[in-house]
């Protein structure tokens, strides 16, 4: 039901999701974007691909927040001495912070993949920028691709006997003899493309874009919504209901009727489609159930 949304309310709802927490500087905004986003990827892709997903984020938040003490000394609290430098608890803190960051934002940006295919970003874009709509999607539609063609070339070399096998220096010497190989097929594919776009009389006349989708009241209310909710977290923000101070001591940020506010709209807005989708759900597994006799 989600990916039935028209392309102009889901960018907009994607982006409130997307942009807007991370420019609150709150840790609670954080794990509330997190939560929601896993939510909403567990609904939407396969259990098995979050599952897989979810050590990788969790190293990251490790890697990331024990980063930033390891290079910054600032703060009062000294937990330890390493090397005769001091790591301080508000610069593992900080770390952290932004590690929660980084992690909801990967979130969202990959349930924004799964929906906004190219034909959203092409009856979007189309219209006033076919240039800029022709190299987005494209660059969606040619990173899967040339993954795939790289993992092709792979298994065809270690089919062959000469990938996976010999020295660390051998192994390194197969990599760069299928990039070789993978860069040359790739010009050769740009130069195919280029010449059947020009084949087919890309840009020459003025393009026409085929309406795909309508603009229902469903998509009315969603940009309404949204709107709302971000000025009144814009506003929140710049009254600095999410304040969190690091340094020169950690002073966590309290809750407020602004912040409490806040929390909720944004919660509301974003498990909307996800709300939606289980109602959808809902409705057809009643009406195509089997009447009992």
């Amino acid at each position: 039901m989600t990916e039935r949304l028209h392309p102009l309310s889901m960018l907009i709802f994607f982006l409130f999701t997307i942009i807007l927490p991370a420019f609150t500087g709150n840790p609670y905004f954080y794990i509330l974007s997190i939560i929601i986003g896993l939510i909403m990827l567990f609904n939407t892709l396969p259990l098995s691909n979050v599952l897989k997903s979810i050590p990788g984020y969790l190293l990251l938040f490790v890697l990331i927040s024990c980063f930033n003490p390891l290079f910054y000394h600032d703060g009062d609290t000294i937990l330890f001495y390493l090397n005769g430098k001091r790591v301080t608890l508000e610069a593992l803190a900080y770390g952290m912070n932004s590690a929660l960051m980084v992690i909801g934002v990967l979130i969202w940006c990959r349930i924004f993949t799964h929906f906004y295919t190219s034909d959203k970003i092409m009856y979007l874009f189309g219209t006033f920028s076919p240039k800029t709509a022709i190299i987005i999607s494209m660059v969606l539609r040619l990173v899967p691709l040339y993954r795939e063609h790289i993992g092709t070339y792979r298994n065809t070399q270690k089919l062959l006997g000469i990938f996976g096998e010999g020295t660390f220096f051998e192994k390194i010497q197969a990599e760069f003899k299928i990039f070789g190989g993978f860069l040359t097929w790739l010009l050769e594919h740009s130069m195919t493309t280029s010449d059947s776009m020009t084949a087919r009389g890309y840009g020459v006349a003025k393009r026409k874009a085929y309406k795909l989708f309508t603009f229902k009241l469903s998509d009315a209310l969603i940009c309404c919504i949204t709107a709302v909710a971000s000025g009144y977290i814009i506003y929140a923000i710049i009254t600095g209901a999410f304040s969190t101070v690091f340094y020169p001591s950690l002073i966590l940020p309290t809750f407020s009727v602004k912040s409490i506010v806040a929390f909720l709209l944004f919660g509301i807005v974003s498990v909307t489609p996800t709300v939606r989708d289980i109602i959808y759900r809902l409705i057809c597994r009643t009406t195509t159930a089997p009447k009992k006799p």
